[in-house]
């Protein structure tokens, strides 16, 4: 996160990502492991949990030249333990509507900068605003899709390291999945939006994903 100093889980046994420069996920994915509960890299007294890929599922329309349909679903090996540290995020849903301006969150431990020499030890968050998509079209033209959703070019942005990461937002009390860090400036520049994955629009294929599996 630049600017700035959940784990992303449905239920107990899914993690949703990106699969922007993740698509290795898909052919090694049994010498991969989920860590949950993570907050200081650098700390070994954190009570995590490293739960084994049981499955990883790419989202059969991906394009990785327009970076649409940018997510793939983890099956974890057995479920997570829910406590104070792990916990679920809600979906949106199909229907629900996050309108521009409104102030969202993400996190990650990508670099604070671009010319940055090595990633955060500590979990770094940020709050934007989210943009309508004719507002991010003036940023980023017709690479903007309705599979995405921007939020930024406010002084903080994700970077390097972010992507698959969560953009949530509080609505009536509960905080939701609303993207997934997708892409952006290749400087990590602040005062361009980010890009994420829609989830109300990737909500239908990863309830018949995960109901299937």
């Amino acid at each position: 996160i630049c600017g700035h100093t959940v784990n992303t889980m449905t239920f107990e046994k899914y993690v949703k990502v990106g699969l922007y420069n993740f698509d290795y996920l898909i052919f090694y994915r049994t010498s991969h492991h989920v860590i949950l509960g993570e907050h200081d890299r650098s700390s070994n007294a954190e009570a995590i949990q490293t739960i084994s890929v049981g499955k990883s599922i790419k989202h059969p329309n991906y394009n990785s030249f327009t970076i649409n349909n940018d997510i793939l679903l983890i099956k974890l090996a057995t479920p997570a333990q829910l406590n104070t540290h792990v916990s679920p995020v809600c979906l949106a849903e199909t229907s629900d509507n996050f309108p521009g301006g409104m102030k969202c969150v993400t996190s990650g431990w990508g670099l604070t900068r671009y010319n940055a020499p090595d990633t955060p030890a500590l979990l770094q968050q940020a709050a934007l605003p989210l943009l309508t998509n004719d507002d991010c079209k003036r940023f980023w033209g017709t690479n903007i899709t309705d599979l995405m959703i921007c939020a930024g070019a406010s002084g903080a942005s994700s970077c390097m390291g972010d992507s698959g990461g969560p953009l949530v937002c509080e609505k009536n009390g509960v905080w939701t999945l609303v993207g997934i860090v997708s892409w952006g400036s290749s400087t990590c520049s602040t005062s361009s939006p980010g890009v994420y994955a829609r989830v109300t629009k990737l909500r239908a294929w990863v309830d018949q994903t995960i109901a299937a599996n």
